[in-house]
């Protein structure tokens, strides 16, 4: 018998919605958007590389802050008159969702748009250890999508912070690498089920590639591969 446990719902989807998230600026730079391709699979991994500079991370707060305001902004033209929600999902150690705020009511000043509006489209959730991190995509986030009929956006921010228990006096590769895979298989669960859920839905996943210690075990999973540098250059990778 085949068992549908970790299937979601069927969905009729309109050929002209179908288009309009096969054609979406998700940054707002042609250089970049006209590479990436939504066809098939809805997802895309940015990459920072380990950086002193405080400015790649100001950079990685503002495209959020702007992933979140297109994608309230993206489900308005579409035709099915469905609602949207983009699931925030904070896995990392410092006061990323703080950061995030702030630049949404930047923009919102800037746009001239009363920010409640975005922010009632976001749900907000918070990992403060790999595990939780994990149980919150592979049992809670799929329940959740079931749940609501929604558009959906998941966004990752710091997919590894949580997973690296050395010292940060400690962080050699030797002892990255060793954290890393201990939890290689848990790991690869939860990144698969972000793949799985994103045929249907969009899924944005960041995390910091602290000393090169992921290889390309992460980024071989993503359709859309993005590099930020030390440069805040963005970096297609394919």
């Amino acid at each position: 018998m085949y068992s549908t446990s970790k299937e979601f719902s069927v969905q009729f989807v309109n050929a002209f919605d179908k288009l309009q998230e096969q054609r979406r600026k998700l940054f707002n730079m042609p250089e970049i958007d006209n590479l990436l391709n939504y066809s098939d699979k809805k997802n895309i991994c940015i990459v920072n590389r380990e950086s002193k500079n405080a400015n790649n991370n100001n950079f990685l707060y503002s495209l959020f802050a702007q992933f979140c305001f297109e994608f309230y902004f993206f489900s308005k033209n579409n035709t099915c008159n469905k609602k949207n929600k983009t699931i925030l999902i904070d896995a990392g150690n410092g006061n990323n969702l703080g950061y995030i705020h702030q630049n949404l009511i930047n923009q919102s000043i800037k746009k001239a748009f009363k920010i409640n509006k975005v922010l009632d489209n976001i749900i907000v959730v918070r990992a403060f250890t790999f595990y939780q991190l994990a149980n919150i995509i592979i049992n809670e986030i799929p329940k959740l999508i079931n749940k609501i009929d929604y558009q959906i956006e998941i966004i990752v921010i710091d997919l590894l912070d949580t997973l690296f228990k050395t010292n940060r006096k400690n962080n050699n590769k030797y002892n990255l690498k060793r954290d890393f895979d201990e939890n290689a298989n848990l790991l690869n669960e939860t990144l698969d089920n972000l793949i799985h859920i994103s045929d249907k839905h969009f899924v944005i996943v960041s995390y910091n590639d602290i000393k090169n210690v992921t290889e390309r075990s992460i980024i071989s999973k993503f359709k859309n591969i993005v590099e930020i540098n030390e440069q805040d250059d963005l970096i297609l990778m394919h």
